[in-house]
């Protein structure tokens, strides 16, 4: 049984990280960061109490004292060795899910930090608290938001030069969750001098995946001999897959956000005539628009199975990169209104969303 009572709940959670972004955003102090991060991990952990992928771990933290190791290779499993380690100690899921999202802000402003002053991109990575529970950026993806928040941290090593460790770190993120072969064509493009040979690789190493994962069958297969037929994780993705083509959900909240976005970013450089090209960020934007362009296409043609494992990815970049975009056009003064002025957005997006109501929205209320 539910009932509105959550609506309220959630609404007053928004109105106190936006306090607490905003303050942030205009003071820097520290200890407001941590807070702000504390909350939106407690607001993502109490959304998706009852959500298929926590209802799913919920199954695996429960019985992962009696999954032998064997089982794990067959489910990325990094993850669920980590479950188990986190159920030795005392964990509740409820609380590593929200560790993991201080986690993932963390990592946010560990990146942006290589392109904007300390306090900026700490401000960046607060705007996604703010972001929907549902949609794009919905933050109970363990897996991915785990594996997503490793490799954010490798490619902050990436651009402080540490390319060694960047691959590492880039390598070990992929025992959580495959998404991580997406960056693939980054790190390849990285090993190259000249702008035109690392955009051409990057382009190219996506419409060479394209071209192997397009046909629906083939996929299946991929994605069962890397989970595992029986697994638990793979009887998901085939749900999931078969509820995204029926309902096609995904054509707008995944269509309309991210093409949104890019013709934000075409606006600016059509304006400024190619920016992204002459800023020292562009090898960072051209990544981000053939990510988002790559998953854009799976979108139209329908290979949801493929797509749903980025879509949170490529969103994260596309709104970064048009952050620091317009960070590049304004006066630098006009930065704090800017991020603010963001926050506000979002914020009023996602009270739009909680109040048409949880069930259309794939929120899920708490109980009564």
């Amino acid at each position: 049984m539910y009932n509105n009572q959550s609506d309220v709940i959630f609404l007053c959670i928004e109105f106190v990280y936006l306090a607490l972004c905003l303050v942030y955003i205009f003071s820097s102090i520290s200890i407001v960061r941590w807070v702000a991060y504390f909350v939106t991990g407690f607001k993502f952990s109490m959304s998706a109490l009852y959500s298929q992928d926590i209802m799913t771990y919920q199954i695996i933290y429960d019985k992962v004292s009696k999954i032998s190791l064997e089982s794990f290779m067959g489910q990325e499993g990094g993850f669920t060795s980590l479950l188990y380690i986190t159920k030795s100690l005392g964990i509740s899921l409820g609380l590593f899910h929200c560790l993991e999202i201080v986690l993932f802000l963390y990592s946010i402003s560990y990146l942006f930090e290589c392109f904007v002053p300390k306090n900026k991109a700490i401000a960046i990575s607060l705007i996604f608290g703010l972001q929907p529970v549902p949609g794009e950026l919905a933050i109970y993806l363990l897996r991915q938001i785990l594996s997503t928040s490793i490799m954010l941290f490798a490619l902050g090593l990436f651009f402080r030069k540490k390319i060694t460790w960047a691959w590492i770190l880039a390598i070990f993120s992929s025992i959580f969750h495959s998404s991580s072969f997406f960056y693939l064509p980054f790190f390849l493009g990285g090993l190259f001098t000249k702008k035109l040979t690392k955009t051409l690789v990057i382009f190219l190493g996506y419409a060479l995946i394209f071209l192997i994962t397009y046909n629906f069958d083939f996929g299946r297969d991929l994605v069962l001999s890397t989970l595992g037929e029986d697994s638990l994780y793979a009887e998901k993705y085939e749900a999931y897959e078969q509820y995204a083509e029926r309902e096609n959900w995904r054509a707008f909240t995944a269509g309309f956000f991210s093409i949104l976005m890019i013709l934000y970013f075409v606006g600016i450089n059509v304006l400024k005539k190619g920016l992204f090209w002459k800023s020292q960020l562009w090898f960072f934007y051209t990544f981000t628009v053939a990510i988002t362009l790559f998953r854009l296409i799976l979108e139209r043609v329908g290979v949801f199975w493929l797509s749903s494992r980025f879509n949170f990815i490529s969103s994260i970049f596309v709104l970064s990169s048009n952050i620091l975009l317009t960070f590049e056009i304004i006066p630098e003064k006009e930065d704090q209104f800017f991020l603010a002025l963001i926050s506000i957005l979002l914020f009023g997006v996602s009270v739009i969303i909680i109040l048409s109501g949880f069930d259309r929205n794939m929120l899920f209320r708490i109980p009564s």
